[in-house]
């Protein structure tokens, strides 16, 4: 079936010069090597090293066909300033480094911000009980609370186990859970 589609868009030359990035791209992304390849033929045409499309080349470097993919790596190389130019940052010692919620700079820890967030609606179950109280995106906010507090936990034992101890207190309070 993609060998007929192929096919008949080869021959529809005026279309095919018509198509925009998103089309190229899709039609590069098919795991499928015919379709790739008319995708990159496509996209070969469609290159102008003086506008360039990091969206398109990008596409041509995660295509299926090594062909497509070493002249993506030709066009990054040759063009190393357009692509590396906006992408490296200087990261001081002092400015936070997050990597999935956790803070990595000198020692793996969850962020300030976090932790106060979570130390105050904490003191506020344990004040006011569990009505109207969240946690994240669950609606269970005992279930919430502790997984948070078991989260903190392998990161900072410290830290957590005081967590965990305000939890079961909690817990013990409202004997709900």
């Amino acid at each position: 079936m993609h060998h007929f589609a192929v096919k008949a868009l080869r021959v529809c030359k005026q279309f095919c010069e018509q198509l925009d990035v998103d089309a190229l791209t899709k039609l590069l992304s098919q795991p499928y090597e015919v379709t790739a390849e008319l995708g990159f033929l496509l996209a070969r045409d469609h290159y102008n090293s003086a506008q360039l499309n990091s969206k398109l080349i990008l596409a041509i470097a995660n295509c299926v066909l090594l062909e497509a993919r070493t002249q993506a790596y030709r066009w990054i190389e040759q063009q190393r300033e357009y692509f590396f130019e906006q992408k490296t940052r200087i990261l001081r010692k002092n400015r936070q480094q997050e990597v999935t919620g956790i803070v990595v700079n000198s020692h793996p820890n969850i962020s300030q911000k976090e932790l106060k967030r979570f130390r105050a609606t904490l003191y506020q179950i344990e004040k006011d009980g569990l009505e109207g109280k969240h946690w994240g995106n669950s609606s269970d906010v005992m279930t919430s609370i502790q997984g948070f507090a078991n989260f903190v936990a392998m990161v900072n034992p410290v830290k957590g186990a005081e967590f965990q101890a305000q939890i079961r207190r909690i817990r013990e309070k409202y004997r709900r859970y």
